[in-house]
């Protein structure tokens, strides 16, 4: 918009600017005479590169050519697609179709026509490691999930890590490590076996309220156990129920354990069914792909091993 005046309103312009700035209307402000510089900049929504001021008409015919080609050349860059960066997250804006339209190219871990979605999953296993799982098969879920890092071939998969008995305590926290970075192996390598009683329902809380989950990742915890519980199953389902209502989806994986002490029916209890039930001697990439499966966002065309 171009408005040509002396700056001298009878009334406050302060108001319609700023109405006209919220539209995402440019105004150019041309004065001319004896013009009130303070209004004209107002009217330009404060912005001086958008003010003109000149002695009179005359000097308006001498620069109506300039005065076109600046606005001409504002109108030309408005008119680009890409002119209000629609793309996000780093993403790149392309034009199509001479300026008609535009596309995103996204960074790696991002998609969407936007760019605004994160490729990216969030991973909580929580590991049974009280005395009915026996320090031996308490190693074998260490590397079953040392097996899982490994399913991964580039996706944004975050790995966090609760071991419990009577107390649960996080032994890896979320957000140190990604899917297939060795870091993460030699962290597993070093948790500590610790015996006692086994407390599910109290580890699967203290997941559910302390892990630091992404804003915006899909959330999946992973409970390796023998499904003995001492505080009993109806505890276990509740707090199955706080975590899958804070947006976790659970998966059960059946550990060992003492002979005669397995119990599969808290697993299903826990993951929802016993389609998301998985054994300790099950290959950790068939657990991993599901997840990919049920929650990554970007599709898996080419994603896997």
């Amino acid at each position: 918009m171009i408005v040509l005046t002396d700056g001298q309103s009878a009334r406050d312009v302060t108001e319609a600017s700023q109405a006209l700035a919220e539209e995402g209307i440019i105004v150019y402000c041309i004065g001319v005479g004896n013009v009130d510089p303070a209004e004209l900049l107002v009217i330009a929504n404060n912005d001086a590169s958008k003010v003109i001021a000149l002695d009179d008409f005359n000097a308006l015919v001498a620069e109506i050519d300039q005065i076109s080609i600046v606005v001409c050349e504002v109108a030309i860059e408005r008119a680009d697609p890409c002119f209000s960066q629609p793309c996000q997250n780093g993403g790149t804006c392309i034009t199509l179709d001479e300026n008609l339209s535009y596309e995103c190219q996204c960074p790696h871990d991002y998609a969407g026509s936007h760019c605004e979605i994160h490729c990216a999953i969030d991973v909580v296993f929580v590991v049974d490691a009280s005395s009915s799982i026996q320090n031996n098969w308490f190693n074998v879920a260490k590397q079953f999930i040392i097996e899982f890092d490994q399913c991964f071939t580039g996706q944004d998969i975050g790995l966090g890590v609760i071991t419990y008995d009577c107390v649960p305590r996080t032994a890896i926290p979320l957000g140190l490590y990604t899917a297939g970075y060795g870091g993460f192996m030699y962290a597993i390598v070093r948790v500590p076996y610790t015996g006692g009683l086994s407390g599910t329902a109290m580890a699967i809380s203290f997941m559910t309220y302390t892990s630091n989950f992404r804003a915006g990742v899909p959330r999946a915890a992973v409970i390796i156990t023998d499904g003995d519980d001492q505080d009993g199953m109806s505890g276990v389902a509740a707090m199955a129920q706080d975590a899958m209502d804070a947006g976790i989806t659970l998966y059960g994986v059946v550990n060992g354990g003492i002979p005669g002490f397995t119990n599969i029916n808290a697993l299903e209890v826990i993951s929802g069914g016993a389609d998301n039930v998985f054994s300790i001697h099950d290959d950790a990439c068939q657990v991993a792909y599901r997840i990919l499966g049920d929650l990554y966002p970007c599709g898996m065309e080419d994603e896997t091993r």
